[in-house]
């Protein structure tokens, strides 16, 4: 029996060279079936923080909405004695809560977080939706927004992408994907769309330049891989998450520039009425942008002398600004990071299902190795980068916003997989970051976490104070007022 073949890999700790044994050897099956378990664990911890995290915004924003709710209701009674006083109800299901909570049951409880949640969920599932239409238009007419041209038949290397993008399809039992080439010396390739049946793989000029046949079908077969595994859908799940947080955290510039952000928040509602392509695209990339700074046209004023609409808008000061500010720290520190984790494994798993199309582990290894000698692969479009092949580990996809990790795994770690996997070995990279500035890093990031989880209860509190104050006071003496002059 022929010795196992040598192969010089890299530890990604330690940088020993080592030799893998048949037994350290891994089938895809079990490397697609490691990855996706790692995914679902992953998964799972994001989907918790975001329905966590949703359910706290509801709560910061339901003062603003009970408040408008209590003035309807009192304005109406000014006109028919069978509208119900809704403070009355409202302050005699919370007397018990607030008098003497050991008292009250789980089950009130319970009732009270969704009576507190549910105007914040009316107005939540209504920005979902405007910007879920958004996200499909614009994954649907993505390929257009590219400068792409058909395949020409008449040149090899374009002849070869169809032909190899066809293969892995039938391999795979998907629909023929539409194939573009991108006008672009980029060395990449992507797939954009909005789920399995409409989909447009992207492959650049400069990449089809590089690569053999054999190359260029396992880059086929990671993007068709992508599909298989349900990356469409779960990437537009995703840009939604990191949308939706970015429209919350521009709440707080309603307080600091309220007329320039509502000329922006009226565009992104027109377009979410009426999208193009075009259009969603430019406003999904305007909802991409943390508390962006409007000049509003207003003439400038003295800086230290409040404006009477510094003063109108203090009432706002508890729902807006807070849970605008609630939704970017969120955003930036914590969903971010755990969606770029779920999509590094997911390239790690979308890898494996390439090994598993083409039985061929050096098809996906040469190209991606091709690409690291490129730079690392670039970007053909911001808002594709997380559908790409492989992106260098600076590249910040403005579609899942901002992350403190990498979206993508190195490709050197790629490389080390698909050699657990048969492919030849590749020269070791280059030393990575010492042990001990990598020991500094965790304990600045375990820092940073305390302290995100010391400040979202703070900030929860001191914005349903600042409701409390600046906005229940006007409201209960204006709800007096209107008490008063009814007529019943």
């Amino acid at each position: 029996m022929a010795e196992p073949r040598q192969a010089l890999s890299i530890d990604d700790d330690d940088q020993e060279h080592f030799s893998w044994t048949p037994a350290e050897r891994e089938s895809f099956f079990a490397a697609i079936e490691r990855h996706r378990r790692a995914c679902w664990r992953v998964s799972a911890v994001s989907v918790i923080a975001v329905s966590l995290a949703t359910f706290i915004v509801g709560v910061l924003t339901a003062p603003l909405f009970y408040a408008l709710l209590i003035l309807i209701f009192d304005v109406a009674g000014l006109f028919s004695p069978a509208v119900p006083n809704l403070a009355t109800a409202l302050v005699e299901l919370m007397d018990p809560a607030m008098n003497n909570p050991e008292s009250v049951a789980l089950g009130a409880w319970l009732k009270i977080a969704l009576l507190a949640a549910l105007p914040g969920a009316v107005w939540i599932s209504l920005v979902l939706l405007g910007l879920w239409r958004l996200l499909r238009v614009a994954a649907n007419g993505a390929a257009d927004n590219l400068d792409v041209r058909a395949p020409n038949p008449l040149v090899l290397a374009e002849q070869r992408l169809a032909n190899v993008i066809d293969e892995m399809a039938i391999a795979a039992s998907l629909p023929r994907p539409r194939v573009s080439v991108a006008r672009t010396q980029v060395v990449n390739a992507a797939v954009v769309g909005s789920d399995d049946k409409h989909t447009t793989i992207v492959v650049s000029e400069g990449l089809l330049a590089r690569l053999t046949r054999a190359e260029m079908q396992g880059v086929a077969a990671h993007l068709i891989g992508t599909i298989a595994d349900g990356d469409m859908r779960i990437g537009q799940r995703a840009a939604l998450t990191m949308r939706f947080f970015s429209f919350v955290s521009r709440l707080a510039t309603l307080i600091t520039s309220p007329k320039g952000e509502l000329r922006a928040l009226g565009r992104i509602a027109r377009t979410a009425l009426r999208p193009t392509p075009a259009s969603a695209k430019s406003a999904l990339d305007e909802l991409a942008e943390f508390f962006p700074q409007h000049k509003d046209s207003a003439a400038p004023t003295d800086a230290n002398k409040t404006t009477w609409r510094e003063y109108a808008m203090m009432p706002l000061a508890g729902p807006l600004a807070m849970t605008g500010f609630f939704g970017g720290v969120v955003s930036m520190f914590v969903l971010g990071s755990l969606l770029a984790l779920t999509w590094r494994q997911r390239k790690y798993m979308a890898d494996a299902s390439a090994v598993r199309l083409t039985r061929d582990p050096e098809t996906l290894a040469g190209a991606l190795d091709k690409m690291a000698r490129a730079g690392g692969g670039g970007s053909l479009a911001s808002w594709a980068e997380h559908m790409s092949v492989s992106v260098p580990l600076s590249s910040r996809s403005s579609l899942l916003g901002l992350s403190l990790v990498p979206m993508f795994p190195a490709l050197h770690r790629r490389l080390r997989q698909l050699e657990k996997l048969g492919a030849a070995p590749r020269p070791p990279p280059p030393p990575g970051m010492p042990i001990e500035r990598q020991l500094l890093v965790a304990a600045l990031f375990t820092v940073l976490g305390v302290l995100v989880a010391i400040l979202l209860p703070l900030l929860i509190f001191v914005s349903l104070a600042l409701s409390m104050l600046f906005l229940g006071l006007p409201v209960a003496i204006l709800h007096a007022l209107l008490r008063l002059v009814s007529p019943w």
